[in-house]
């Protein structure tokens, strides 16, 4: 299970091991437990069977929250080379679809960006959410149907919409709050 937590796994591959390891139990019969009774706790009846599927997104996501580690790793630096036109770490914030990043991007990790964007997705169901959605890498706030990323705004801390909104929900052209000028 190691050596596939760090290869390539598209959906269709994981969606065709999984039956494989269901077949193996069933002696390719029918099943006659539900499949999420086989992957349940020992405490709620089941026998703890690896779900392929749960385990590679699992895997996927601690990637990302371990390249949100402090530490310094090799393996941090060969990602930030892909993702620095992108704010770094800071694209884990933001509302990304990988199919906006580099195509020279390493499928593990567009893998492991993917999920990270599933695990962190919320709703977005108040006015108060809206104003503090990230601008930068959002795939719902596009120029010429790409999100973008300037990095002057961002180094001035203008990230969210609520950055660049008045409370009445117009655009500031020149704003002093909090010590910035745009």
């Amino acid at each position: 299970m190691f050596r596939a937590s760090q290869i390539p796994l598209t959906r269709e591959i994981i969606k065709e091991i999984n039956p494989v390891s269901f077949n193996l139990v069933w002696n390719s019969g029918k099943d006659k437990i539900k499949r999420s009774t086989l992957i349940s706790n020992y405490k709620n009846g089941g026998p703890r069977m690896p779900d392929v599927e749960t385990f590679v997104e699992t895997q996927r996501i601690m990637c990302m929250k371990k390249y949100l580690d402090g530490y310094k790793s090799t393996w941090k630096v060969f990602l930030d080379n892909y993702i620095s036109g992108f704010g770094d770490s800071f694209l884990l914030k933001c509302s990304c679809d990988v199919k906006f990043l580099p195509k020279t991007l390493p499928k593990f990790y567009k893998e492991c960006l993917s999920e990270w964007a599933t695990y962190k997705t919320r709703q977005i169901t108040t006015q108060f959410d809206v104003l503090n959605e990230i601008i930068w890498n959002n795939q719902f706030i596009c120029v010429g149907g790409k999100p973008m990323f300037r990095n002057n705004f961002f180094k001035k801390g203008i990230t969210k919409l609520c950055d660049v909104l008045s409370d009445e929900g117009e655009l500031k052209m020149s704003s002093h709050r909090n010590g910035r000028t745009f």
